[in-house]
């Protein structure tokens, strides 16, 4: 109650010096404003320490995090262990979930400065100081944040692997990040080193990430980018060997909220960090008419989603009581895929309108004292522009709820004025207070 007041004793006293009390509230708006906006915004990191149990090491480590400021920190290969808890809390400033390994080896923890506002709802950890889940809410936002150090050979690491589901979360977002140990690509994510090495595990983590509906945010924003997490030396020839071992896995519906990620130089440990900025201001629009694409039943690789996925949800049946539970989940796995699916088709159409709306330019030119061959390309192209100004149509009908119109009715202009005025109509211009001032 305290700014009202103020603000009302400002307002009081504008006969005698409105420009000052303007530039007074003027001034308390934009910090405010500007205090909003930080807070909306959450830095993620991630690194693999390998050992943090000295003091010095711990304090410029903690240091370089405050520094950087960074709100929610993952730490793997802490080597920490249950009589340093005490001390390692009064080294930072926010909360920190332990994982413990032994003073040699393993150790996973979480970090969550004290400037981010958040409920903590759960958390869970595993005894070997490998896997930790923490589960926090931030306004109306819930995040499942879960880091993990999995195992270096293969066979522990898809056993690592298929306990996952454990941790992660089937109602909120995931953000599944550490030391994966573990390539996708040899192609992109490696360098040097054994080309035959086995990756099996890797088929248990997609199976994971298909369920759970999890996207490598990094690759996702650096499509064919080579860079690497880790750099180390063959021990049979002394070779330089490089991988991109460390990342992140996030629910599927985050990325429009993701504004950077990046790999890092970090000098104090032979991988580098991953970093991650999630901005909480960007609200998801609320759920609206959803229409299944029929099209998606003739694509491939929507079918092998759905195949892949349907294989494992149904060892996933014993876990329910409900058998209508779980199958409702499964319904809502399968319009994630086909929404996943259908977003990636529209920005390959979107590509493949571009270049041919290039190419309608260049042929039209060309058509014009040109052969009957070069008129004819001009117009196919031309066909097919139009193809996809009707598929355009089509969605715009659908997301608009209009009511079919008879063939053959030039209705263009209605569907996408409709659809306009919908989008007018929710957009919020003014907010009026109690007193019945505008904002």
């Amino acid at each position: 109650m305290q700014p009202d007041l103020e603000i009302g004793s400002l307002s009081r006293k504008t006969e005698t010096r409105p420009q000052n009390d303007s530039i007074i509230l003027l001034s308390v708006f934009i910090f405010n404003f500007s205090f909003i906006l930080i807070l909306a915004m959450c830095s993620l990191i991630s690194i693999n320490k390998q050992g943090l149990r000295l003091a010095d090491h711990r304090q410029t480590t903690f240091n370089f995090f405050k520094r950087n400021k960074y709100d929610i920190v993952f730490l793997q290969e802490t080597h920490w262990t249950e009589d340093l808890q005490t001390t390692i809390q009064h080294n930072w400033d926010g909360g920190i979930y332990f994982s413990n390994g032994t003073e040699n080896a393993q150790g996973v923890a979480i970090l969550i400065h004290g400037r981010l506002d958040y409920t903590l709802q759960r958390s869970k950890r595993d005894s070997h100081g490998r896997i930790l889940s923490v589960e926090i809410s931030m306004d109306d936002t819930i995040i499942n944040l879960v880091n993990i150090y999995a195992p270096r050979s293969d066979s522990e690491r898809r056993q690592f692997f298929q306990t996952l589901d454990s941790y992660l979360s089937t109602n909120n977002d995931n953000i599944l990040g550490g030391d994966f140990n573990a390539i996708s690509d040899p192609q992109l994510d490696k360098l040097g080193g054994n080309p035959e090495a086995k990756h099996y595990a890797n088929k248990t983590l997609t199976a994971i990430s298909s369920r759970f509906m999890l996207t490598d945010i990094w690759r996702q924003m650096n499509k064919n980018k080579r860079n690497f997490t880790w750099t180390g030396r063959n021990p049979i020839d002394n070779s330089l060997i490089r991988t991109r071992i460390d990342k992140y896995l996030i629910s599927r519906n985050l990325p429009p909220k993701i504004t950077t990620t990046s790999i890092q130089p970090y000098p104090h440990s032979d991988h580098d960090s991953i970093t991650l900025s999630l901005n909480l201001t960007e609200q998801p629009c609320a759920d609206g008419f959803w229409h299944f694409n029929n099209s998606l039943l003739q694509d491939p690789i929507f079918s092998d989603d759905i195949k892949l996925f349907w294989q494992d949800w149904l060892l996933q049946k014993h876990k329910f009581d409900n058998p209508l539970i779980w199958w409702d989940k499964a319904k809502k796995h399968f319009k994630r895929i086909a929404i996943h699916r259908s977003t990636i088709l529209r920005k390959i159409q979107r590509n493949e309108r571009n270049q041919l709306e290039r190419s309608l330019h260049f042929l039209q030119q060309k058509a014009t004292n040109g052969t009957s061959t070069d008129i004819e390309r001009y117009l196919t192209a031309k066909e097919k522009l139009k193809q996809f100004e009707l598929s355009d149509l089509e969605a715009v009908k659908i997301h608009s709820k209009a009511r079919f119109i008879e063939e053959g009715e030039k209705s263009t202009q209605y569907f996408y004025s409709l659809e306009k005025r919908q989008k007018t109509n929710h957009t919020i211009k003014t907010l009026t207070r109690d007193n019945l001032d505008t904002i």
